[in-house]
């Protein structure tokens, strides 16, 4: 698929069926039975995988850093500290903005679990989380969950298990916390953390001379995406404009769809160029490449996604950019247990008992990860079948 030609339905059926029957043929043997698991992560992702987990027969322990289920559907009206711009930490959720776009609830449910009859299209996040917590309960997953514990790091033993550093924090009313570390052992792990965790802000010209001036004129949109922002604005702000890279009509349908929700009267500009007028001088204008510049900016919405961070990897991490092809790493270049990172390079861990769930390039919603976490289960049981690793160097 990398050459963009177009494949028919029928050759991507075949594909799909040719790669089934060289499972069937040649299967993956696990090196042993697959019995305690390690989930990272009590939001959606995390709860669907320990659910199926769970289901099958496995002994699951779910590590949440937060108090709570539920991950960025659970709002903290207390907001960290703004980080440094350009900056790839996390950025705060703003009430304000307290409707998280989901047009129809049906679309965003797990497959066997819908939401509450009567639940309103473009509903709220505290509807959200009531679901999620509707499902940790309906599942007896609560149990399973270990609240207020980081995951320091992720540690690949020499037996092919795997071993997490963990910290609880506990919290006492006087505000005293008290940190208690450990280590344990899992024969495989899950990590649902999902991508919205770490915001990304371009290194943009000038932007950081901007942000010192106006340190409350720059923000990241965290969860929201910048058409959701655009049309909450609408009939609030006197002005809306927004950078769009490339063509606003896209080679990307997606992205066509979603422009079409664009507020009629926000102004379209291309890629910014600097965070200074013509001149370069640092003035709160706003020069696009184009040449046009917009004065007197109230406020700056950067809605330019994530970095995706795998800190808890530490040095099983490979960069793409340190040692990469045209076509990116090969399967049989990767050494057992790594995971690549690299535009080039698909999200995965190159181990047979360590799965990323929803990690997906455009959409990240409940049915799908759903499906990805009940394959995980099926083949970590012996109930599918996976192909050889021959197979999948050969792919």
């Amino acid at each position: 698929m990398h050459d963009n030609k177009d494949i028919s339905f029928k050759k991507l059926v075949d594909a799909i069926h040719q790669q089934a029957q060289a499972a069937l043929d040649d299967p993956y043997v696990f090196k042993r039975p697959i019995k305690n698991v390690a989930v990272i992560g009590a939001g959606a992702h995390g709860l669907c995988s320990a659910r199926h987990l769970k289901e099958v027969g496995m002994h699951v322990k779910v590590f949440e850093r937060n108090s709570s289920v539920g991950g960025l559907w659970k709002y903290s009206a207390t907001p960290p500290l703004k980080p440094k711009v350009p900056t790839d930490c996390i950025t705060s959720e703003y009430d304000n903005l307290d409707k998280y776009f989901l047009k129809d609830p049906k679309n965003f449910a797990f497959p066997d679990f819908p939401f509450s009859e009567g639940t309103p299209a473009f509903t709220t996040h505290e509807n959200v989380l009531a679901y999620f917590e509707r499902y940790t309960d309906t599942f007896r997953l609560l149990p399973l969950i270990e609240f207020d514990t980081s995951v320091d790091q992720v540690i690949k033993a020499a037996e092919g298990s795997w071993e997490l550093a963990l910290s609880e924090y506990k919290r006492y009313p006087n505000g005293f916390i008290r940190e208690t570390k450990w280590r344990e052992r899992f024969d495989a792990v899950v990590a649902a953390l999902g991508m919205h965790q770490v915001p990304f802000i371009p290194d943009l010209k000038s932007l950081a001379e901007y942000n010192k001036l106006w340190p409350k004129k720059v923000m990241h949109s965290k969860q929201v995406s910048g058409v959701d922002i655009a049309r909450s604005l609408e009939g609030f702000a006197k002005s809306i404009t927004i950078s769009i890279k490339g063509p606003f009509v896209s080679l990307n349908p997606i992205d066509n769809v979603l422009r079409q929700l664009i507020p009629k009267d926000a102004a379209i500009k291309p890629v910014i160029a600097s965070f200074s007028n013509p001149d370069r001088k640092v003035d709160s204008s706003i020069t696009f490449e184009d040449g046009s510049v917009m004065k007197e900016v109230d406020q700056v919405i950067f809605c330019t996604g994530y970095s995706l961070s795998l800190g808890y990897m530490k040095q099983l991490v490979i960069k793409d950019n340190q040692q990469s092809t045209k076509e990116g790493l090969s399967y049989a270049d990767v050494p057992e247990g790594h995971v690549v990172l690299g535009p080039k390079s698909p999200l995965n861990v190159y181990h047979d008992t360590f799965c990323f769930v929803s990690m997906p390039r455009f959409f990240s919603l409940s049915p799908y990860f759903d499906i990805q976490a009940k394959t995980i289960a099926r083949v970590w049981s012996n109930n599918m079948h996976i192909p050889s690793r021959e197979k999948n160097a050969s792919n």
